[in-house]
């Protein structure tokens, strides 16, 4: 149905991100351990950001899901 994909798409969208920042993370750790500190701080920081802007989304489109 219509309103299943109108949930996932955001939410797809946004656990690729994650993933691809997690292993990009996980790589810089591996090749540069004193930049982890700094990369776990960006990636914590996206994390966030990304969690308030998906919320945000569905707060506005609340009616779209009912």
């Amino acid at each position: 149905s219509e309103v299943s994909v109108a949930w996932l798409q955001p939410i797809s969208s946004t656990m690729g991100f994650l993933t691809d920042l997690f292993f990009s993370t996980l790589f810089i750790q591996w090749h540069h351990p004193e930049l982890a500190f700094a990369c776990l701080g960006v990636a914590v920081a996206f994390g966030v950001i990304t969690f308030l802007g998906l919320f945000d989304y569905y707060e506005e489109n609340a009616e779209k899901f009912e």
